[in-house]
């Protein structure tokens, strides 16, 4: 079975690691990851997940309470986005989907989709309830 390699997904931006959690909004078909840019002032970053059959976020401590992801025991770069370019078959079964991951400080976001778009919106408005949210970003 071909090992599972992690590459960087160059047009997402760096998250600020000192910023409150980021915010999940998912539908039948979109997911949209919601976090504040650590490499602008005041910008919000929206990535929306098309073709989204699953995605989870959930808090993964490891010893020092920081969230860790394994992949074939090499610890994902912390900070920043890769998406699995050789995952494992079950994944690769589903339509081909991609499999993206977030590693934030505290917490992992993962999602199979088609693909993704990035948004860089204007701004540090606190990030709203899922309900407020969702509705904000139908219009992204």
């Amino acid at each position: 079975m071909p090992v599972e390699k992690a590459v960087r997904l160059k047009d997402v931006p760096r998250w600020d690691a000192e910023s409150p959690c980021p915010a999940v909004v998912g539908d039948e078909e979109l997911a949209h990851l919601a976090f504040y840019s650590d490499e602008a002032e005041d910008v919000t970053v929206v990535v929306t997940f098309w073709g989204c059959v699953e995605h989870r976020f959930a808090a993964v401590p490891g010893k020092d309470g920081r969230a860790l992801e394994v992949v074939e025991s090499q610890r994902l770069h912390a900070l920043r986005a890769d998406a699995a370019e050789r995952s494992v078959a079950a994944v690769r079964a589903l339509k081909k989907l991609r499999h993206f991951r977030f590693q934030f400080p505290e917490a992992l976001f993962e999602c199979l989709a088609d693909g993704y778009t990035v948004k860089s919106l204007p701004g540090h408005t606190p990030l709203k309830s899922a309900s407020d949210l969702a509705q904000d970003l139908r219009n992204v």
